[in-house]
């Protein structure tokens, strides 16, 4: 009996754990009355006491690791630098609401969002830095939503952000900075009209998994997404919409989509100048769709030795000026001693989906370097209003 009363009383334990409520706390760095900024660290250390539960009276306290606590930071005026060092932080939601804020996590530093809504993790206002910094090869820092179903959001989707950015930088360590999007959970840049210049960066080894990532939204503005020798796996598709919404995949970098997902730039009709350049990297749709260039001026640019390939399969149809879109350019540019090439896998190619789709171009321009250009291994082609090699060194393949 005695033993039943331990095993039942571990069992509530847990319970309470699991369905523990769910409480804010918000980052308060001094015992003045009133949230103030300022650093510290974020860790479960007795000393680190810089967590208000939202009276805002000076009522300072540690971090509760419970995975009930959602973390907010609301301050609008001052700085702070907010670093998460070694240490496994375990949390519900959380909100960037204030501005100015810097927050790193460093040294193996980890964060779990435990939610399990729509939106885990969110950075507003403006001005907000938020960083995964690696460069160890014995542990890794990461940033991780656990339970599924949730999604980042990097700029507010309820009210106007700019200058908000996420870094995951390993460093040089390849993997040794991660974001882990479990479920996988989306991932929006930008999304709201009126938004200006938030992105994220995946840069000197860094690693991103996630579903969808969607940069920009219909009246933003200079949204981006940069992945510089680094690497990021989605199960989705990439999205760049807006207006001069842009994505960048260079220097060896790789950027995957998959299960059932696109390359879409200029994602609606209603987007203009939006653009991806893969420059040295690669870029591979291995879903069940295609490339596809939508909206007013939108371009796609492979160059250096860059390769974006399609998903093999019938059905697959890759698109320069879908749906009415006009003047859209994908350029394939040589003139390096590497080969930059569309891959179609056999999928049909559209230059122009409409009647109405007009000035659409694909421009292969091998630079005077034999070879150095190419397209290869297309389907079907149709409607190809315009279609032109500009030099010397370009290569078809079809």
């Amino acid at each position: 009996m005695q033993k039943l009363g331990r095993f039942i009383l571990a069992i509530l334990a847990v319970w309470m754990v699991v369905c523990s409520v769910q409480a804010d706390q918000y980052w308060d760095s001094s015992p003045t009355a009133g949230f103030q900024p300022g650093d510290g660290y974020w860790s479960t250390a007795a000393s680190d006491t810089n967590w208000n539960n939202g009276a805002g009276n000076g009522g300072q306290s540690t971090w509760v690791n419970d995975g009930g606590s959602a973390p907010f930071f609301p301050m609008n005026g001052g700085t702070s630098r907010v670093t998460i060092s070694s240490s496994c932080i375990t949390g519900n939601y959380l909100r960037v609401t204030g501005a100015n804020y810097t927050i790193v996590q460093t040294n193996g530093g980890q964060l779990n969002c435990l939610y399990t809504g729509g939106n885990v993790f969110q950075i507003e206002a403006s001005n907000n830095t938020w960083i995964v910094a690696g460069g160890s090869s014995s542990v890794t820092s990461i940033l991780k939503t656990v339970r599924g179903g949730g999604s980042i959001y990097v700029g507010s989707l309820s009210a106007l952000s700019s200058n908000d950015v996420l870094t995951v930088d390993g460093g040089g360590v390849t993997n040794s900075a991660m974001v882990s999007n479990m479920g996988p959970g989306a991932t929006y840049i930008g999304y709201i009209a009126g938004s200006l210049a938030c992105g994220v960066n995946v840069v000197n080894g860094g690693y991103w998994y996630g579903g969808d990532i969607n940069v920009g939204y219909p009246g933003a503005t200079n949204h981006y997404l940069n992945v510089d020798n680094g690497t990021v796996q989605m199960i989705g598709s990439l999205n760049i919409w807006g207006t001069a919404g842009r994505g960048v995949v260079k220097n060896g970098s790789r950027l995957n989509t998959g299960g059932g997902g696109s390359l879409q730039v200029g994602f609606n009709g209603s987007s203009s100048n939006c653009s991806l350049t893969v420059d040295g990297g690669v870029v591979s749709t291995l879903g069940s769709q295609g490339t596809h260039l939508f909206g007013y001026s939108s371009t796609l640019t492979i160059t250096n030795g860059g390769l974006v390939t399609n998903g093999a399969g019938g059905g697959i149809v890759s698109v320069i000026g879908d749906t009415g879109s006009t003047n859209c350019t994908l350029i394939v540019a040589g003139g390096s001693s590497t080969q930059s090439v569309w891959y179609l896998a056999g999928s049909t190619l559209t230059i122009g989906s409409t009647a109405s789709s007009v000035g659409n171009v694909l421009r292969i321009d091998g630079a005077g370097s034999p070879g150095s250009a190419g397209v290869k291994n297309t389907g079907a082609s149709q409607n190809c209003g315009r279609f032109s090699k500009t030099t010397s060194g370009e290569r078809v393949f079809l």
